[in-house]
């Protein structure tokens, strides 16, 4: 009768080994996963950051009466003065300061809301609208 009793003991144990292995693997399984999905967030954003800067650079170059439509996905800050545009996790810089969410310069700051948007090249002043 002893025996049984050690050998229930002792699968008890295994088993709460294997339970400890599986549960550790979990933790360490979900911790990746979570660092995974704010890399990607941190992506898009940076992604979204660049497409911006990238459309307001070409607008400038192309000259008077360009015009190009974005999506943007994100919120993002245009900073005029500082000749760059921030999102929740991203920096990038533009080539003029001549970019305004108004048909007139202010050089203020401005933030973009997720959403459509047309950039347009009237007097090389970028300007920044929602559609």
């Amino acid at each position: 009768m002893a025996k049984k009793g050690q050998a229930s003991m002792e699968a008890m144990i295994a088993i709460g080994v294997l339970f400890v292995i599986f549960f550790v693997m979990f933790m360490f399984y979900n911790q990746k996963n979570i660092d995974l999905n704010n890399t990607e967030i941190e992506l898009t954003a940076k992604s979204e950051c660049f497409k911006l800067s990238l459309a307001i650079n070409n607008i400038f170059s192309l000259g008077e009466n360009s015009q190009i439509t974005l999506n943007l996905k994100n919120n993002i800050t245009v900073e005029p003065e500082q000749k760059r545009i921030e999102s929740e996790s991203a920096v990038c810089t533009i080539i003029t300061n001549q970019v305004s969410d108004q048909s007139v310069l202010t050089g203020q700051r401005f933030t973009l809301l997720e959403g459509d948007i047309t950039l347009s090249n009237d007097d090389n002043i970028v300007v920044i609208q929602h559609e």
